[in-house]
C-alpha cells in the first residue's frame, strides 16, 4: 500500500481532546505545525469525522537498525549490543553477536574501547569476560533507561596507598578543583560566557553543599542556545517537540531517567563513558565508590562520577554536533510505561560512537584525578589545600578535523579553588 500524501494524526487523541473541551481549530494548529505534510483543514475536519486517519505504522527493529548501520564503522570505537546480543570466545577469539552481525576480535586485532550490553537480554560467557579482561575492554551494562548499571573489567590491583588518599583528602578542596575544571571546560566548549562570575562564586563556597550549588546554578545557565531536532516525518508528540533546555535535567522527574530525546541521547552517553571511566579508576588502583563533589551513595560509584565531571560539556558538545547534522524519527526513541525515553539500538550505537570521549581523554582524566587526590592527601586537613596551588588542570581540546585531545595544561588553583 502507497504511502499516504500528508502525515496521519490520532484520531481518537484529537476527538477525546474536543470533548474535554478544546477547539477543533486550535488541535488543528497544533498539528500543523508539528507534522511535515500536514493535511488541509478541510480535510482535517472529514477525515476526523469519518475516523479514516490512523497512527503511522511504527517502524520494526529491523528498520531503525538500517537507518543508522549505515554511517557506522564495521567495527566501531564502542559496540552496542542490542537486546539479545553476546559475547562468547571461540577458537581463542572473541565473538559478538548481535542478531545477523557477528563480530569477531582476535588477540592481534584492535579491540573496542568498551562493549555496552542492553537491558533487554543478552549473554556472556565466562571466557568472554576473561578475554575482554586481559584485553582491557571493559564491559558496561545499562538499564531499562539507558542509565548505568555496572561494569566489568579487570579490577586491576587495589592500591592501599590511593585508598588511604581518597579516605584522607579534604572533599571541599577536591570538589572545589573538579567544578573549576568544569566550569573552564563549559568556556571552552561554549557553553558558558560569563564563566568568571562562577569561579568567584565557588572561591567564596565554604561547604561542599555550597560548592554543590554553585556547581548547579552553572549547570543550569549553560548552553542557552541548543540546537533543535528535525524530524523525519509527523505528526510529533509535543512533548518530543519542545525546545530543550538545560535545566530541564535537574527537575525531579528526570532524575533517574530522560523524558526528551535530548536527555535521553545525553544519558547514555555519560552513563557509558562513566562506566568506562569506573574500569580506568578500578584498574590503577582507586575505590571507585569513593568520591567528593557526588554524595556518598550505596551503588554509587562516585569518583567515577567526579571524574566525568570536567568531560560533560565536550560530551554535550559532540551530541548537538550530531544534532544539528541529523534528522530522527519517532522510531529512533523507545517510551517505556512509565514515560521515560530510552534510544533504540541503531541510535544508541550512533551516539556511542560520534559523541563517546577517546581514550586519550579518560587515561589522563584519570592521571589528573590521581595527581589531585595524592596532593591532597600527603598533607594535614589544614594544610590540604596547599598542593593545589600547583595542580594541573585536566583540559580536552580541539584538534585536526575536529578531534578532542586531552592535556593536562598548568591551571594554578587557589585555596578556595579560584584561578591564581
Amino acid at each position: 500500500m502507497a504511502r499516504a500524501r500528508c502525515d496521519p494524526f490520532d484520531v481518537r487523541a484529537v476527538r477525546l481532546a474536543i470533548e474535554r473541551g478544546e477547539s477543533e481549530r486550535s488541535l488543528y494548529l497544533a498539528y500543523a505545525a508539528s507534522a511535515a505534510r500536514p493535511y488541509a483543514r478541510s480535510t482535517f475536519t472529514v477525515l476526523l469525522k469519518r475516523g479514516e486517519a490512523v497512527e503511522p505504522k511504527a517502524a520494526t527493529c529491523a528498520e531503525v537498525l538500517e537507518r543508522w548501520c549505515e554511517r557506522a564503522a564495521v567495527k566501531p570505537r564502542i559496540l552496542s549490543l542490542s537486546p539479545g546480543g553476546g559475547l562468547r570466545v571461540r577458537r581463542g577469539a572473541l565473538v559478538a553477536f548481535d542478531g545477523a552481525q557477528v563480530l569477531t576480535y582476535t588477540n592481534a586485532a584492535k579491540p573496542p574501547l568498551a562493549i555496552v550490553l542492553s537491558s533487554a537480554g543478552g549473554f556472556v560467557s565466562i571466557e568472554a569476560v576473561r578475554f575482554c579482561a586481559r584485553a582491557r575492554i571493559a564491559i558496561v551494562a545499562l538499564n531499562r533507561s539507558h542509565g548505568f548499571l555496572s561494569v566489568m573489567t579487570d579490577g586491576g590491583y587495589a592500591s592501599a596507598k590511593l585508598i588511604r588518599a581518597q579516605a584522607a583528602a579534604n572533599p571541599v578542596t577536591l570538589a572545589r578543583a573538579i567544578v573549576a575544571a568544569k566550569i573552564e571546560a563549559m568556556a571552552r566548549a561554549g557553553a558558558l560566557v560569563a564563566h568568571d562570575r562562577h569561579l568567584g562564586a565557588l572561591a567564596r563556597a565554604p561547604t561542599l553543599d555550597q560548592v554543590r550549588i554553585v556547581e548547579a546554578q552553572a549547570s543550569r545557565v549553560a548552553w542557552p542556545d541548543p540546537p533543535r531536532l528535525k524530524w523525519e516525518r509527523g505528526p510529533i508528540p509535543a512533548d518530543l517537540a519542545a525546545p530543550w533546555l538545560m535545566r530541564t535535567r535537574l527537575d525531579a522527574k528526570g532524575k533517574r531517567g530522560a523524558r526528551h530525546p535530548v536527555n535521553a541521547m545525553l544519558n547514555a552517553a555519560f552513563a557509558v563513558t562513566a562506566g568506562r571511566l569506573a574500569a580506568y579508576l578500578a584498574a590503577s588502583g582507586f575505590a571507585p565508590a569513593i568520591g567528593f563533589l557526588h554524595a556518598d551513595k550505596r551503588g554509587r560509584w562516585s569518583l567515577a562520577w567526579d571524574a566525568i565531571e570536567p568531560l560533560r560539556p565536550a560530551i554535550e558538545a559532540r551530541v548537538f554536533r550530531l544534532i544539528e547534522r541529523e534528522r530522527f524519527d519517532l522510531s529512533d526513541f523507545v517510551r517505556a510505561p512509565d514515560g521515560l525515553l530510552r534510544l533504540a539500538p541503531g541510535l544508541l550505537a550512533a551516539v556511542l560512537n560520534q559523541c563517546a570521549p577517546p581514550h586519550a581523554a579518560l587515561a589522563q582524566c584519570v592521571k589528573w584525578i590521581e595527581r589531585l587526590i595524592l596532593s591532597a592527601g600527603q598533607h594535614g586537613s589544614g594544610e590540604a589545600d596547599q598542593p593545589l596551588r600547583d595542580a594541573r588542570a585536566f583540559r580536552l581540546e580541539r584538534r585536526n578535523a575536529g578531534l578532542e585531545r586531552a592535556t593536562l595544561g598548568r591551571l594554578p588553583i587557589g585555596s578556595h579553588g579560584e584561578r591564581v
